[in-house]
């Protein structure tokens, strides 16, 4: 029997626990994006973007309407709550789904802001992370049709592009994490607003590279699939090679799955780094005639290989001479040499790459024509 009262109870408390009234919720702003900038007296301009909710006159509707905000201070926390000041409700960061630094900030410096998105409850750990190139202004008063809201509108872009092999995606928690690692370098999405679009649109373009909480360089997004490829961040994409049947026309493979393993090799002189990069692909598409044979498909293989080789090594040189260490070789090292210290470790380091490509599924249908 009271056994039977404990589970009524238990019943009737999971039961009857409800969410906000509807009083509660008209009278909370839900941050959806934030945007942080920086003037040139290290002020911070702290833009929100809000949901601000209101029961409809028509059927008890709930409905809402977009607000955004723009305060300063001499941190964040400050600006944070000088929000308050010319707002009649409370401004509420539980739902927030970006969080937006522009180029001024990022340039600058993020370290006087980084602690306050770590230290504060408020703030989830899941908002997606963004350095914004272009006047601030045109960005907040966008108008995309399909989607009212910024904050939202970007997380939905994100989950659609999901892990596409030329978008670099970083959230909150990762990019917090990143900094206490031995490179103390990281790169996160950098967003534009879309040049010559029939419609307002916004765009992920490429990566800009923090190193010690200051962007210190850019990525563009033709560089960017050659750095997933080396970190280890592809799922799914695409790559373009020559026709073999048709020299002027592309073959385009879609990226099924793609695994890249690292191997780290040091004789007290030199570092060899060894990525050996696998990639699974099905043909997609054949501009002009095509010709399913054995040694066309070899051919289309081969090319892509050296393809993703030439551009890794492209990129991974480049910042060798730069001096950045974007690929998180001083961690690598530290795993596998934990008691060798080296100052930066990529100055001495030779990439070292294996790739294969394979063709698969059933649009490989050989010596159909």
């Amino acid at each position: 029997m009271k056994f039977r009262l404990i589970a009524i109870i238990l019943v009737i408390i999971f039961t009857f626990t409800g969410c906000f009234s509807y009083r509660d919720i008209n009278r909370v702003l839900f941050d959806l994006a934030i945007l942080i900038d920086i003037d040139d007296n290290g002020n911070i301009i702290l833009y929100t973007e809000c949901f601000k909710a209101f029961k409809g006159v028509s059927q008890g509707i709930e409905q809402g309407v977009r607000i955004v905000n723009r305060v300063e201070g001499k941190t964040i926390f400050e600006a944070v709550r000088n929000s308050n000041l010319d707002s009649g409700y409370k401004h509420n960061y539980t739902q927030n789904k970006a969080i937006i630094f522009t180029e001024r900030a990022a340039r600058r410096g993020l370290k006087d802001v980084l602690d306050f998105l770590d230290r504060d409850q408020e703030f989830l750990i899941r908002p997606y992370v963004f350095v914004y190139m272009g006047d601030v202004d045109q960005l907040i008063h966008i108008n995309i049709k399909d989607e009212e809201y910024l904050g939202t509108y970007l997380y939905s872009l994100i989950q659609n592009i999901g892990t596409a092999s030329r978008a670099v995606i970083v959230n909150l928690n990762e990019f917090l994490n990143r900094r206490y690692m031995l490179s103390s370098t990281e790169v996160v999405s950098v967003l534009r607003v879309k040049e010559k679009a029939v419609m307002d649109r916004i765009q992920l373009d490429g990566g800009a590279v923090i190193q010690n909480d200051r962007m210190v360089d850019y990525i563009p997004i033709e560089q960017s699939q050659a750095y997933n490829f080396l970190r280890n961040e592809v799922d799914s994409g695409t790559l373009e090679v020559t026709n073999p049947s048709y020299q002027d026309g592309y073959v385009t493979l879609e990226i099924v799955k793609s695994r890249t393993k690292t191997r780290i090799k040091y004789d007290g002189r030199k570092i060899k780094l060894y990525k050996f990069i696998k990639v699974n692909t099905s043909i997609g598409e054949a501009q002009y005639k095509f010709e399913m044979t054995e040694d066309v498909i070899k051919k289309i293989e081969e090319e892509a290989e050296r393809n993703i080789k030439k551009y890794c090594k492209e990129l991974f040189e480049e910042y060798k001479m730069k001096k950045i260490d974007i690929f998180e070789i001083a961690d690598e090292l530290h795993r596998y040499y934990p008691k060798v210290k080296i100052e930066n470790p990529i100055e001495i380091t030779e990439l070292n790459i294996v790739v294969d490509v394979n063709v698969e599924g059933s649009s490989k249908k050989l010596d159909f024509r």
